[in-house]
């Protein structure tokens, strides 16, 4: 009888080399070494995209850093345009069968490749649990993207995927209402919302608090830093930015044009963001649109002064003066006057205290272990 074992589909194009780079490999091993933990598998298999990444996992199962049971299959090198990612995505259906044929469950890590485990479900006879991040039709229509051939074939994957999976979670009730206006599913996700370490993420006394804002996330259009710089610079803060983007090199002229102080800090390890966000005083995420925002959750874990904008996905977790400040609107005048709220706020540590509150209550690794935890075993 085969052990059993998870075979996990990265999305599309990602390779372990940009989990790496981003700071993302910290968070998300951990729930796979859960599994390996409690025994519920006895190996973990993660589909990658990235040609170098068999490499790159043996040094972290050297330092310690990644469970050796993770087991990385990489990419070959030949694949490395996006059209050759996009036959590549076939290609490994047949490249591991060997794997397949011995695995128990396979897993998605998002939509976009989803079609790669749909059709090793049908081949192989397997299991498929589909997780869902964020939904690509549902984001391109709040970012009011006009392309209209990608939401098409985007609603014809997610309908063909939630309808052909044998399990499923979302991040939001946002994402099940959705699905259920938009398809006719016989069987609905379940809602199993992102988690945060609570026992990593929190606060500790330090005398160097800097009243000034952090930002963490892309660097991307729908973040809206443009405005959200004008409003520092209206409140004489300066902006600190962890993260990368397409909108760095825009960002960084703007901000010399218009004389605005933004430390534009990279990237980090998940492992290493507790001690940076300890640094500042005020978390800000005026978004244009939002999913389940991490690096929100996480500052509101250790207990920062958090300030969102008023759109679905920031308001479902900030509460207007009770755990977090709202701006009215993502405009650059509302933004700066959430900020000035925070600014002149005489005694924060009940807002604190009910940020913090608020994540153990509905984010905790804990919580969100046993829901995956629940689907595993009945798959099994």
């Amino acid at each position: 009888m085969n052990e059993p074992s998870l075979i996990l589909f990265f999305t599309r194009s990602v390779s372990l080399g940009d989990w790496i780079s981003s700071g993302l490999v910290d968070r998300e091993k951990i729930i796979y070494e859960e599994f390996l933990k409690k025994k519920i598998f006895k190996k973990v298999y993660w589909i990658t995209y990235g040609s170098r990444d068999l490499e790159l996992s043996k040094k972290l199962h050297a330092d310690g850093s990644l469970d050796p049971r993770i087991i990385i299959l990489e990419k070959n090198k030949f694949f490395q345009t996006k059209f050759l990612n996009y036959i590549y995505s076939f290609y490994l259906i047949f490249k591991f069968r060997k794997y397949f044929l011995k695995a128990s469950i396979l897993k998605t890590n998002q939509i976009d490749g989803s079609w790669s485990a749909l059709l090793a479900k049908f081949i192989y006879r397997k299991p498929l649990f589909l997780r869902c991040g964020y939904l690509i039709s549902k984001s391109e229509k709040i970012w009011k993207r006009k392309n209209f051939i990608k939401i098409y074939v985007s609603e014809l994957l997610e309908k063909l995927a939630f309808s052909n999976c044998d399990a499923s979670t979302v991040t939001s009730n946002g994402d099940l209402e959705y699905l259920k206006e938009k398809f006719n599913l016989n069987n609905l996700p379940i809602v199993n919302p992102s988690f945060v370490d609570v026992n990593k993420f929190k606060e500790t006394i330090s005398v160097d608090v800097k009243r000034e804002l952090l930002f963490i996330g892309r660097l991307s259009k729908e973040k809206n830093l443009l405005n959200i710089s004008l409003a520092a610079k209206e409140n004489n803060l300066t902006l600190n930015i962890i993260g990368e983007g397409n909108m760095k090199n825009e960002l960084i002229k703007f901000s010399k044009r218009e004389k605005i102080k933004i430390n534009f800090l990279g990237n980090f390890p998940n492992d290493k963001l507790p001690e940076i966000i300890n640094r500042y005083e005020f978390f800000i995420m005026c978004s244009e649109s939002e999913g389940l925002p991490k690096s929100l959750l996480e500052a509101m874990a250790m207990r920062r002064i958090c300030i969102g904008s008023n759109v679905p996905g920031i308001r479902d977790l900030i509460s207007n003066n009770f755990n977090g400040l709202l701006s009215k609107s993502t405009y650059q005048f509302d933004i700066s006057n959430a900020i000035k709220k925070a600014l002149n706020y005489k005694d924060t540590s009940q807002i604190k205290s009910n940020a913090r509150d608020f994540v153990i209550s509905n984010f905790s690794l804990n919580n969100f272990f046993k829901i995956e935890q629940k689907i595993i075993e009945e798959l099994l």
